[in-house]
């Protein structure tokens, strides 16, 4: 017996369910994504916080309205307090990222932390990792409009290489 052909409705409907499952599974990976990044309460580097979300914002494709949205959810205790005195028109990722740099950044200048980033060097009981989180902290003060690869490519990588204390690393 032929198989019957589904009406040109039915194939809409199907198409329609396939369509709304897929968005489902994206919405869900989206959302464990930046679960992972977890939260910012105000006392971590914010610099650093902002430069994760963003690189998984535009990993999982998301809108600038998207961004706001989950932005909004990360935050909690004193980093919720930049919403007050937010107007219509500051409502916008970029807005509250930027209300969040204003609060929250170090208030070391660029000038300062390039100076600590060249006379950075290892401590005796600090790991690598320690190190180059240390590191990367800097660069983003000393250039935080530059992009990741060229911050870790001219300033991070050169730094990191000259704060080794062990020469047979370099």
């Amino acid at each position: 017996e032929p198989a019957l052909m589904a009406s040109p409705i039915q194939q809409v409907v199907e198409n329609t369910d396939v369509m709304r499952r897929i968005r489902e599974e994206e919405i869900e990976e989206t959302e464990q994504l930046l679960e992972s990044l977890g939260s910012f309460d105000g006392t971590g580097d914010i610099d650093i916080f902002l430069l994760k979300f963003e690189y998984m914002s535009r990993h999982v494709q998301l809108t600038e309205a998207e961004q706001y949205v989950y932005l909004l959810q990360s935050l909690c205790g004193a980093a919720d307090r930049v919403l007050d005195g937010m107007t219509k028109e500051q409502q916008n990722y970029a807005a509250l990222a930027e209300r969040l740099r204003q609060r929250f950044r170090s208030h070391m200048s660029p000038e300062q932390a390039r100076l600590e980033l060249q006379t950075r060097r290892q401590q005796e009981t600090e790991t690598l990792q320690e190190l180059a989180g240390d590191i990367q902290h800097l660069t983003v003060l000393c250039a935080p409009e530059v992009s990741y690869e060229i911050r870790e490519r001219y300033l991070g990588l050169p730094a990191f290489v000259e704060a080794l204390i062990d020469d047979r690393l370099r």
